[in-house]
């Protein structure tokens, strides 16, 4: 969070040891991340990325991934647009911080947007994905949310 903006994506998963982690879960149960095309899938098996065009070899397992990989990423997307409205004058540079008050700012904003979704129900993850998931798990999945 809050990093310039001429710092690329990949490096700032490097830098924060994401793709370290994602190789972690990786290695235990074969789990993979979804990223942009701006991340790394030659040097990270653990990583689908989402792109505009396949190959014309491209199997029909390929292209099927790639369509639920957009859509996956399409969630992240989603919510990046939902806090970006539910914070419309937030574009002012934090230009001061002795004692980490920038941090604590940045995580009031994403916990706001968090109650925000839940309680009032602005939430497209949910109205989307929700009812697909029930439809194959519906106990644990209503158990989680619940419970979460």
């Amino acid at each position: 969070m809050n990093n310039p903006g001429c710092i690329h994506d990949s490096q700032i998963a490097d830098f924060g040891g994401v793709y370290n982690k994602l190789q972690t879960q990786y290695n235990i149960c074969g789990g993979k991340g979804v990223g942009a095309s701006a991340f790394s899938s030659s040097r990270c098996p653990f990583i689908i990325k989402t792109s505009q065009t396949l190959s014309n070899n491209a199997t029909e397992f390929q292209r099927q991934q790639q369509i639920e990989a957009t859509s996956v990423r399409q969630s992240a997307e989603w919510g990046n647009r939902g806090f970006k409205s539910s914070f419309p004058r937030m574009y002012d540079t934090i230009h001061y911080e002795e004692y980490g008050e920038r941090l604590i700012f940045l995580l009031s904003l994403v916990h706001l947007y968090n109650f925000r979704a839940r309680y009032v129900g602005y939430n497209q993850i949910q109205t989307v994905f929700l009812p697909h998931l029930e439809q194959y798990n519906a106990n644990n999945v209503m158990q989680w949310y619940h419970n979460s």
